[in-house]
């Protein structure tokens, strides 16, 4: 598995060090392994590759101090 993408947010710092933040973003991951079925139809062949990709959103809140 990777995955690339960018994110970008925001910190709000209230009394001293207590701070919220939120962070919008977007990320690409690429899974890949090995097909399964297709060896199992032909456990001779060579293992066919797969990879399974998909975009997503991705949404940060947190608290802290």
């Amino acid at each position: 598995m990777y995955q690339g993408g960018l994110e970008g947010g925001i910190e709000v710092y209230y009394a001293r060090r207590f701070y919220v933040s939120a962070a919008l973003g977007w990320t690409h991951p690429v899974y890949g392994g090995v097909d399964a079925a297709a060896l199992m139809a032909d456990p001779r062949s060579d293992p066919v590759r797969k990879t399974l990709s998909a975009d997503s959103l991705t949404i940060k809140v947190g608290l802290g101090f």
